[in-house]
């Protein structure tokens, strides 16, 4: 046992106090506190940083979002926003027409008589005012052409059945039988429109509306202006049919597109020397379900707006080919600057308004160069 404490005695190592000095000459425990101490209130600092900049940022995000809910919420409430707006002030409205090169001179067989004739079939629009403030009158007036209007107050380019039947023999004188009839024969065939009449309660203006359109020689005519919307809209009519076949892309003859095609397509082919001009109704004031008194630039029939039967006969004039002359978006008369120019009951224009929607016509008709647009 003796020698093993003796052998433990030599493990043990002499300590060098110089080596101890130089422990003692190193940072003390106090410095490296203060140190550490030092690191941990830079650490702090940057914490605090960081924190801030988060809520700063979170804040900013709130505040996005709730901006954003209060003005989502407005608009599906249908909050009235005000916009302060010169109703004295003019804007600029560009006109919609689309005109066609139509030189009759170019199909064969034409024969110039000297003779400029003017036939506008219409609806209300036309058929409202018939003396000399009227716009057939004043086109005549300012062209020196022969104009002979055919307008019925309610009549509409759409039929209200797609076939004919005796309890709604008012279709008979509406646009697609009109033009059908037109097209028959030498002189048109307009027993159709004859055998109605009997059928037809208060049917004095569709029997003078007959007894003018059955002696007109079609063929001597130059320039066929369609002019019908009004009535179509406030009627509801639909643009497009349920059912589109092959050989009537828009429907049956009881939707807008689709009997003004037919319509244009008929007469097209019976009078290639005929000018034909679509002419869309201008701006007016309808009656909604309360009783009162909207513009039609806005008010949905459940069909659509006045502004879309007015898109909706443009395209199909394009895609056959034949002028259309826009009265809706007049610089001078529409959706917002209309009040000089239309009747009390808001439905027609005045003898103002009609003053420069037969100017704008002439205008169009007369334009030296007229090129497709």
């Amino acid at each position: 046992m003796k020698k093993e404490f003796e052998d433990e005695d030599d493990d043990l190592e002499m300590i060098d106090l110089e080596e101890t000095d130089s422990r003692s000459a190193s940072p003390s425990a106090e410095e490296d506190y203060e140190e550490e101490d030092e690191d941990e209130d830079e650490e702090d600092e940057d914490d605090g940083k960081a924190k801030y900049f988060h809520i700063a940022l979170l804040s900013t995000i709130v505040i996005l979002i709730i901006s954003a809910a209060i003005i989502l919420i407005r608009w599906n409430q249908g909050s009235e926003f005000i916009i302060d707006i010169d109703p004295n002030e003019n804007y600029d409205v560009e006109s919609e027409d689309y005109r066609v090169d139509f030189n009759p001179n170019r199909v064969e067989g034409y024969v110039d008589d000297g003779v400029q004739n003017i036939v506008i079939l219409g609806d209300s629009s036309i058929a409202h005012c018939t003396d000399e403030t009227g716009i057939a009158a004043l086109i005549a007036e300012k062209t020196g052409a022969n104009v002979t209007a055919l307008a019925l107050p309610e009549s509409t380019i759409a039929l209200q059945e797609p076939s004919y039947t005796i309890e709604y023999a008012e279709d008979a004188f509406n646009l697609y039988y009109v033009g059908v009839s037109i097209c028959g024969g030498e002189m048109g065939d307009y027993s159709l429109l004859f055998s109605a009449l009997s059928n037809i309660e208060n049917n004095g203006d569709y029997y003078n509306y007959w007894d003018a359109l059955h002696v007109i020689d079609f063929d001597t005519v130059d320039t066929l202006i369609i002019s019908y919307g009004v009535e179509d809209y406030i009627a509801a009519r639909p643009l497009i049919g349920e059912e589109v076949y092959s050989q009537q892309i828009y429907g049956l003859e009881n939707s807008v597109a689709g009997a003004l095609d037919d319509v244009i397509e008929l007469l097209q082919q019976r009078f290639p020397y005929m000018q034909i001009i679509v002419s869309s109704p201008s701006f007016c004031l309808v009656e909604d379900e309360d009783g009162n008194f909207v513009g039609g630039d806005t008010h949905n029939t459940g069909i659509g707006t006045l502004g879309d039967y007015v898109v909706n006969m443009k395209y199909v004039a394009m895609q056959q080919s034949v002028a259309f002359v826009d009265n809706y978006f007049l610089p001078n008369y529409n959706a917002s600057d209309y009040e000089s120019y239309l009747e009390e009951n808001g439905r027609y224009p005045n003898a103002e308004g009609r003053e420069i929607i037969a100017d704008h016509i002439v205008e169009f008709i007369y334009q030296p160069e007229t090129t497709a647009q």
